[in-house]
């Protein structure tokens, strides 16, 4: 199954680390992802694997590590991303 997940240009995120925002690794990950995919009308396969493309559109906007905000404990300026796109393939179990 091939899904993409775009970070939007002028909305604010931690990162762009697909792991963090689709979380497919806790308890049990999949189980949203399958619920979905139903509602949809697909069936998902037994084992699901993906293709996931993530897509970073210029402008969007991610914590600047370099730059914690004295405000708020674990929060950090954020700093706009220059466009990008990567892809990884995950497996369920």
């Amino acid at each position: 199954m091939a899904l993409t997940l775009t970070f939007r240009a002028g909305l604010a995120y931690c990162c762009c680390e697909w792991s963090c925002h689709l979380n497919l690794r806790d308890g049990n990950p999949w189980e949203w992802l399958r619920q979905e995919l139903s509602v949809c009308g697909l069936v998902p396969e037994e084992r699901l694997g993906l293709r996931l493309a993530v897509v970073v559109e210029a402008g969007a906007q991610f914590f600047d590590w370099s730059r914690p905000d004295p405000t708020r404990r674990g929060w950090y300026a954020f700093a706009p991303a220059e466009a990008q796109r990567y892809e990884v393939v995950v497996a369920e179990g």
